[in-house]
């Protein structure tokens, strides 16, 4: 991630089957979701580490993470979605600091 960086925070990546601990960065034209790594010295690493394009962003919205207003999922273009859970204190900035950038796809 050569892009200058915009904000970065702690979060988890919530999937179907884990929940994987991390830190979503923002840099001008992407968001990067880095793993954090485990400290377990026989765990085999399978790094979640992944990158969207800022203006492949079709939706994104607030929601609701174990009944706390903590997280926000947001649509790709390329129909897949994302839920990103944070500490319910932060979810506000970083969806203010992603929406800043002006997503070329977003739908309103």
């Amino acid at each position: 991630d050569d892009d200058q960086l915009v904000f970065f925070e702690d979060c988890h990546l919530v999937t179907l089957l884990s929940i994987i601990p991390g830190t979503l960065k923002v840099s001008p034209t992407h968001i990067y979701f880095y793993e954090h790594e485990k400290e377990e010295p026989h765990h085999k690493m399978s790094h979640n580490n992944i990158s969207w394009k800022i203006n492949n962003i079709r939706e994104i919205h607030l929601r609701r993470y174990n009944l706390r207003y903590s997280a926000i999922e947001f649509f790709l273009t390329d129909h897949t979605n994302h839920l990103i859970n944070f500490n319910k204190y932060h979810r506000n900035k970083v969806y203010s600091k992603i929406m800043s950038l002006r997503p070329a796809s977003i739908m309103h």
